[in-house]
């Protein structure tokens, strides 16, 4: 990912799950810039998700399709991709 998030092992399997069954995540910047949201890139039908809220941008500021490109941080505050998270699992 371009900016460090935080995101945790403990957030693992719901991104690892989006992934599986809905294409990757979207990073969604507010309209104000001051936060951001990680959701689903698509819905259950496979088409690109809606904004998740009134205050975020009408459109993504990136998708990511690929685990290996998302960065953990496991309990002790090391670093993992999510890929190989999932391959631990």
């Amino acid at each position: 990912m371009d900016e460090p998030r935080d995101i945790t092992t403990d957030d693992a399997a719901t991104l690892l799950r989006w992934f599986k069954e809905r294409g990757g995540i979207a990073i969604w910047a507010s309209l104000d810039g001051e936060m951001s949201w990680i959701a689903p890139y698509k819905t259950a039908s496979r088409r690109p998700a809606a904004r998740p809220n009134g205050q975020s941008e009408r459109k993504p500021e990136r998708i990511i399709t690929d685990p290996a490109e998302v960065i953990l941080r496991d309990p002790n505050g090391h670093n993992i991709t999510l890929a190989q998270w999932a391959a631990q699992q």
